[in-house]
């Protein structure tokens, strides 16, 4: 996994609790951080907002399990299923 801290300060990342490990990472300004992807997995939760609002940026993204690829495929089409079907919904007045 490689990610860019896309701001002029120092991010700090904490852990899930529970996990063994590193315990906080700090990516630093303007700079890669390159982890391997079972290092990066205890910090994807903490790494969210930053992601989202754009303060880092996924360079090398982790690769997926098998059983994390069919879960995030069968996600993604519930949500399209649903879409699909709010769009036929008869609209109420």
């Amino acid at each position: 996994m490689r990610v860019r801290n896309n701001q002029n300060f120092n991010i700090k990342l904490m852990q899930q609790h529970g996990v063994g490990g590193l315990g906080s990472i700090t990516i630093v300004a303007g700079s890669v951080l390159e982890l391997e992807d079972e290092l990066w997995k205890p910090f994807a939760s903490a790494a969210k907002n930053d992601l989202e609002c754009g303060n880092l940026t996924i360079v090398k993204a982790v690769a997926l399990t098998a059983e994390e690829e069919a879960k995030r495929n069968a996600d993604a089409l519930a949500a399209a299923e649903k879409l699909i079907k709010d769009a036929k919904a008869p609209k109420s007045k």
